[in-house]
Parts: structure tokens; sequence; C-alpha cells
């Protein structure tokens, strides 16, 4: 289905009364008015009629598919006021995504299929993906405004026209100039403290009309929705193109630099409750996990100590600090013989920097304070080591200020500690990929043959440190020091607050080598029916180098012999490397028909069986193939799916059943990996209801039931619930207008069926409501001023357990790591056409 530029669900909500006050004084509008509104029709052959160019190796209407699909128009994605992708595509039937860890780093899903990070989705750009997995694609995609609208399959024949993009296709289009000079400007600021400017402008070269460039980005700088005490949203994107029509064909030319630092928000400490035969999550008193954060001026910077006694630091303030190069070729030519000829050439550098403060283990890492000085292993040790010097306790010291914490049991009204991870992982990544399609065209039949490449490498790299806080919002490094019997310091367990450093130490190079052979055809035997079918076969080689490593190595430089984290680091490289190869192959296969009953009114069907080869970038945690991918994932789709049209309202349903085998999901902080099989049957519906011209209602979600077949290859959790999905997705947006079109108002509630923080089924993250509200006025025919929120009721919920080490069984400790959806969001925008 089509997102028109009145289709809200992706932007939300509804102010009318402000929006009918303000048009009532400036009534005066250069556009033809009504004072009473009629029914009207809604304009629904734009709908079925909306050419769509992802999924298909040719363009077609959406009302010939035979396949799910949406797409979303420029207006509609450049007002969407989500932040990030998976915000944005949780509007999207049959996809979930998980928005609360912000921008970037997220977790997207589809159809019931649970992998992690953005696994089995091809995330694409002009029908060219960005990376070879879905292991942080979206870090290279920046939605503004010089994108023209968005399209996105679910299922489909996405496993053979792509490689790892067997539950979908996200393809964004780049925005074009047309035959005369335009430009754009946008003024965003958010609630938060972040001021965005973006712009674009396209316009023809020379008097022919066959040559035309684009030009535009984005530049934003402030704080993030949780405020950390200083910036940490800072930088932007450029984009350019140029286009060349002559006779035959096109080729094109487009530039993308990316520069941008984003914060990335992750599981945060909650109170667990138990409730029956489950467990609930709510805030610990003095942090409420919606709006507090453990990152703060005290963790900004971190100072790594190693065993060559180089110096290494992080800064927290860098988030994830992204910096690419991308330049991509699109050339067509067509014979004119029914011989066509497409060719997609992209050649990038992207250095992918993931600097945060994270958990490095299970909840068992939360500690009753007073508890802590008295039982923990690591303190009798501190005092024992001590005694000679006079220890007999052990007692806590704030970092900052170095005053002792004189009663633990009350600190922040929790007393609670906690062990948090300054962690950064570096991916620096080379690589080209090409698509190349060869079609040949009859009046009832396109074939297409096709190479999809792919030659990357990559060098990764991942350090950390250990941290003791307490828990409190912006959170303090805490000591752990042994006193004497006159209460005098004579040794320290931690250094300034570190534990341990040298925490998750990983170093070496992955390199991935792909060729894919694809053919695919679409056959209209009669007019009313179109049957398609196609066939992919790839091959792809994983090789990797990984540093070996020792682990508790001395450590070495300015060291303090009183400090017994400055004597030996938790693990590091010893400077020899074990290689690692992974060669894995297979094919995909997919069949699909649309039968058009009438001009409004068309039924369809498919089946697919894909794969997806796995994330290699893993591959350097282990010596030699042990954390490469071994083995493929193998996904079924089937579905069945009718669209129907009236003047007034349209409706897409779609019932499909995905079988999927060897899915991989992440359990710990070094590339862990436990694999379960799932089955997931459910329906999708994508609705509009526009009974007069100032009114439109538009319905839509997914209802499912996705359950575990065998997890690590036991039983033990057959027919339990997959983790982390809702079976239950709702979006119910109305649209009110003026009849002159100047303004609108909008709503969107959403409601989030219960789901699970781990694969056991015992922590319950409980169903909630969303409510997100904007509306839009133009002040001139081409200015544009918008109000939008999200979350306007700062509402608490929960999207994740701890993913670190309690994502298989939660356990039974009071307290946990989770991740809470983001607090109220407002933004503003100013937008200028010209």
């Amino acid at each position: 289905m089509k997102k028109s530029g009145n289709y809200q669900r992706l932007r939300a909500g509804m102010l009318t009364g402000p929006v009918l006050a303000a048009s009532a004084i400036t009534g005066q509008y250069a556009v033809a008015q009504t004072s009473t509104a009629t029914a009207a029709p809604a304009k629904t052959t734009s709908e079925l009629d909306e050419i769509v160019v992802t999924g298909t190796t040719i363009a077609q209407k959406i009302l010939e598919t035979s396949f799910a699909i949406t797409a979303v128009d420029q207006e509609t994605l450049q007002n969407s006021p989500s932040i990030g992708l998976a915000a944005l595509l949780t509007s999207v039937p049959g996809l979930y995504g998980e928005a609360s860890a912000g921008e970037v780093n997220l977790n997207i899903s589809s159809r019931g299929v649970r992998g992690g990070f953005l696994e089995y989705i091809s995330l694409q750009e002009d029908g060219l993906p960005f990376l070879y997995n879905g292991f942080l694609e979206e870090l290279e995609l920046r939605r503004d405004m010089t994108y023209s609208g968005m399209q996105v399959t679910r299922g489909g024949p996405s496993g053979v026209l792509t490689s790892n993009g067997a539950a979908a296709i996200v393809n964004f289009i780049s925005r074009k100039a047309t035959d005369t000079p335009e430009g754009e400007v946008s003024v965003s600021y958010y609630n938060y403290g972040e001021v965005r400017t973006e712009a674009f402008y396209g316009t023809p070269i020379g008097n022919s009309g066959d040559t035309s460039a684009t030009i535009g980005g984005y530049y934003r700088r402030g704080d993030g929705v949780k405020n950390v005490g200083y910036d940490v949203n800072d930088g932007g994107q450029v984009r350019a193109s140029i286009t060349h029509n002559f006779e035959q064909g096109s080729f094109t030319v487009n530039y993308k630099h990316i520069d941008d630092h984003t914060q990335f928000y992750l599981p945060q400490p909650v109170k667990i409750t138990q409730d029956g035969s489950v467990q609930r999550i709510s805030p610990i008193p003095g942090f409420n996990a919606l709006t507090d954060y453990l990152q703060g001026p005290d963790t900004q910077i971190v100072n790594i100590k190693s065993p060559n006694g180089n110096g290494q630091t992080i800064n927290l303030q860098d988030g994830i600090w992204e910096r690419s190069d991308t330049v991509t070729f699109q050339v067509a030519y067509d014979w004119q013989n029914g011989l066509r000829w497409k060719d997609s050439l992209r050649i990038a550098k992207i250095n992918s920097v993931d600097n945060d403060l994270r958990n490095l283990g299970g909840n068992n890492q939360i500690y009753n304070a007073t508890s802590f000085l008295a039982t923990d292993p690591r303190v009798t040790n501190l005092i024992s080591t001590f005694a000679p010097q006079g220890a007999v306790a052990a007692a806590l010291v704030r970092v900052g200020t170095g005053a002792v914490i004189t009663n633990p049991a009350t600190m922040n009204g929790n007393g609670l500690l906690t062990e948090m991870g300054a962690n950064q992982f570096t991916q620096t990544s080379n690589e080209i990929i090409n698509d190349s399609q060869l079609t040949f065209h009859t009046d009832k039949n396109d074939a297409t043959l096709g190479l999809l490449t792919w030659d990357v490498n990559m060098d990764v790299s991942q350090i950390g440190v250990d941290f003791l806080l307490d828990v409190t919002n912006k959170a303090h490094l805490v000591d752990v020091a042994a006193v004497n019997g006159a209460g005098k310091i004579v040794g320290h367990l931690t250094d300034k607050g570190v534990l341990t450093y040298d925490e998750g130490f990983a170093n070496g190079t992955v390199s991935i080598k792909s060729n894919s052979l694809y053919f695919n055809d679409q056959f209209r035997p009669i007019d009313p029916l179109r049957i398609d079918a196609g066939v992919r076969y790839e091959k792809v080689k994983y090789k990797s180098t990984s540093e070996d490593t020792v682990s508790n190595p001395p450590l070495s430089g300015v060291l303090d012999p009183s400090v017994l984290a400055d004597q030996t680091g938790a693990g590091y490289g010893s400077g020899t490397y074990t290689n690692g190869r992974s060669d894995l192959s297979g094919t995909a296969w997919t069949v699909g028909a649309n039968y058009l009953l009438a001009d409004n009114f068309a039924v369809y069907g498919r089946f697919s069986n894909a794969f997806d080869t796995g994330i290699a970038n893993f591959g350097v945690f282990c010596p030699g193939s042990g954390c490469l991918p071994s083995a493929l994932t193998r996904l079924r789709f089937g579905e069945l799916g009718v669209r129907y049209s009236t003047q007034y309202f349209y409706a897409e349903v779609t019932g499909f059943r995905s079988t999927n085998t060897h899915i991989s999901e992440v359990i710990d902080n070094n590339g862990g990996q436990i694999f379960l099989d799932n089955v997931a049957t459910g329906a999708e519906i994508d609705a509009k209801w526009r009974p007069v011209d100032v009114f439109t209602l538009d319905f839509g979600g997914v209802v499912q039931h996705s359950e575990l077949t065998a997890v690590g290859g036991t039983t033990s959790f057959d027919g339990n619930q997959i983790d982390r999905l809702p079976n239950v997705m709702l979006h119910l947006t109305p649209t009110v207008s003026l009849p002159n079109g100047r303004a609108s108002a909008y709503a969107t509630v959403s409601y989030y069926g219960k789901r699970w923080g781990d694969l056991a089924n015992t922590l319950q993250l409980d169903a909630y409501a969303d409510l997100a509200a904007g509306v839009s006025y133009k002040v001139t025919p081409k200015t544009t001023l918008s109000v939008q929120g999200t979350n306007l009721t700062d509402k608490f919920s929960i999207t994740e357990g701890n993913p670190r080490g309690n994502s298989v069984i939660a356990g039974t400790n009071s307290y946990g790591f989770a991740r809470a959806n983001l607090p109220r969001v407002i933004k503003a925008t100013l937008d200028v056409k010209f």
C-alpha cells in the first residue's frame, strides 16, 4: 500500500483545536475553499497505481505485485517524528522495531522472525544494499530530505534478488531533480535540546534537459533524548548526484559522505518482581530507566591501561561515530529490441566506532551495597591482601569528591551498586558491491538474469573497562578501599572506579567474498493473471584472522601497587594470530502469482524458500573459525493476500506463515550466539477509510503467533513465544484537515502486546499503548510549520531484558538490566520550499 502525505501513521498526532484556531486567524489563502465537508473520492487509484521498483526486476504497480509491499512517499517520510529507522519501520505491517536504542544499533524483525540487529533484512539505497549482512547496516542510512520515498517488502522475492534479505527489503529512493530548479530547507528543534537543519537543491544542467544534479543533507547538534551532561548528537551527511539521460538509457553518479555522532541507549538497572509464575519489571527508587541514564560526566573519558603500556582512550561523548565515503554508479541501457541492461556499482570506505556504557554480564552484577562490602569475594580478597598494612574492613568512596560514603544502604534512595563497562567496538570496512542485470522483454514476459558480487575487507577490534557505579542518573564512579581500624585507606580494589581493564578484548580481520547468480521471470499468460518465479545460487567465502589472547596479563605503564585493578587486565592480545575460514553456499527460490478480479480487486499468493549466511563480523572473537558462520539459516515464507478499494476505502490483508531454522541470537558481549528454530503464523492488515475530504482513518498492524520449536538443539522451550516480539501490534490514526488543505491534525494510538525478556518465558514485558500527536500548518504556500510528539503520556514500557547474560533464562535476581522505550519527544519544524 502507498503511504501518501495525508497518511500519518508514521507521523502521529491530533491537536485539532490550535490548528483550526490558527486557520481562522489567517484565513486568507490563495487556494479555492469550500465551507462544508463533502464526500469525496479517496483517490484510491493512486494507492493501487503507485509504481514500485523494490522486490521486482521491472517497475510494477502495487496492484499487480504478488507480494506484500508498502510505499512511503517523500512528504510522509520527511515529516515523520520517528527517531531512527526502528521507529519508522514499526508502522509497516509485519515489521517490529525496538526504537528504545535511539537512532542506530537497532533490532528490527519481520513476520515473527527475531534475529538481532537487522538480520534477514536488506537495507538498500536505490536498489543496492549498503552492507553484506544486517549488523550495523543502518549506520549507513541517514534519513533526510534527499530521499523521495521508501519501499518495503516483506518476504516475497527478496531472498532471490539480494543476499541476506530473506525477510524483507527496505529500499530508500533518492530524490531526483525536476525540469526546473527547486530547493528546500528545514530547521527542527527537539525538546531535549537538539537543533537539526536539512537542505536539498536540484536543478537541470544546460539547456537540453538531459543532465541534472542534486545536493543536500543535514547537520545537527545537541543533547540526546536522555541527557547525559554533554552533547552526544553531533554531525551529519552530504549527498550529491549527477544524472545524464541519453536516447537509450541513463547514467547516474551518487556520492555520500557521513560524519556523525549518535548516542546509543542500552539496558539500564530495573526492579524485577515475582508475580505468580512470571516476573515483571518496574523502575527502581531513585532511578527511572524511562528518563534516567547511568552515563554521565564521571564516565565520559576512559583511559585504558594495557600490558604493553600503550595508552588508549574511550570518549563516551563520541557515541557511535560513523565516518564513511560512498560512491555509487548506476547505468541503464535499452537496445530497444526487448533487451535491457542495468548495472549498479557501489564503492565504500566505512569507519564505525561504537563507544558506549553497557552491562558486560548478567543481572547478578547489580548489588546491594552493604552486602557487596560484606560478602563479595573481591572485597574479601582486598581486605586479606592489605591485612599486613592493617586493613580490617572496606569502604566505598565517591571518586569525584574523595568522600567516603558513610551509609551505603541509603545511597541514592536505593543503596545499590552496579558494574558497567565502557566499551569500544571498531569496524573499518572497504567494500565493493556490484549488481548487474540483463532483462529480455516481450509483450507477455520479462526474464532477468543477474549477478550480484561482494568484496568486503574489515578490520575489527574491541576493548573496554569494567566500572563500579552507584545507581542514579548520571551515575558516579565508586572506589572500593581497604581501611584500617582508624578508618584510614590503606589499599584499593578499584582504580578510580575501574574494577578491571581490558575487558572483551578482540582484534583481527574479516573478509567476505560472495557471488550470487540469479534468474527471475515475470509472465503474463492472460491479462488478469501474472506469474513470477525466481532462483538464486550464492557462494560465499569467509576468512578471518584473530589475535590470540592471554588471560590476566600483567599491566604496564604508570601503576600503583596499592591498587589491585592496576596489576592485571582481564585479557589482551598476545601478538600472534590464528586464521579462520568458512565456505557456505545455498540456493533460494520463490514462486508467486497475482490475479486481478477487477480493476480495484486483486488477490495474490507466494511461497519463498530463502537463506541467510550469518554475521561474520564476530569472527575475531574466537581463534580459528569458531566464530565464523558455519551453517545457513533457512527461512521459508508463504503468504496469501487480497487488495480491495472503492472511492472511500482501501484495504490489504495478508495471511502469512514463516518456518525458520538456525535463527541466531547474540547472548553476550563477545559475539556469542545461540541458535533456535521458530514458526510464525499471522495476518497483516493495512486499511484506509476516507468518508469525506477532510477526514481519514488509517488502521494497520499484525496479529501473529510466533513460537519456538527448538533452542540450542533442545526442545525444553518448545511452544514458548519467541522472545522480545509481540504477537499483536496495532496502529489507529485519525487525520483531519481543513477544506483548503492549509492545516491538518492527526493522532496515532499504537498497541503492542505482551512480550518476553527471555526464551524461557519467565520475564514478562507487559503490553502497552503509545500515543503520538502532531499538527501542521501552511503559513504560506511554500512555508510549513509543524509540531509533533511521541510517547506523549511518558509511558514506562520495556522492549528488552538483558541480552548480555539473561536472554535465555532471566534468573531470579531482584534487580536486572532492561531497556525502556524513549521518553516523550516533541519536535517543531519550519520547512521552506523555493
